[in-house]
């Protein structure tokens, strides 16, 4: 999934960050992106800075059953996630 994004600092950021908190919480098997163009986020609108958005999942099916958490990731490697 992270391969999607379409700009190399993004792209390696958001693998860093999923994979540090899959490390922490090993329920998480899959993760869906919310698009591949960073973007202002919906959830936490006083950010200013561009982010990708994400869901976390117990399980390769990605459905609302099955999502464990949902976050984005900036491009420096700092992000936010909801359990």
């Amino acid at each position: 999934a992270v391969a999607a994004i379409r700009e190399p600092a993004f792209q390696k950021s958001a693998e860093n960050f999923v994979e540090s908190i899959a490390a922490e919480v090993p329920i998480i098997t899959g993760i869906k992106l919310n698009g591949s163009r960073p973007h202002k986020s919906h959830d936490d609108p006083a950010d200013p800075k561009p982010v990708i958005s994400f869901a976390l999942y117990k399980s390769n099916k990605l459905n609302s059953r099955n999502r464990v958490a949902s976050g984005h990731v900036h491009d420096d490697g700092t992000g936010h996630v909801n359990f």
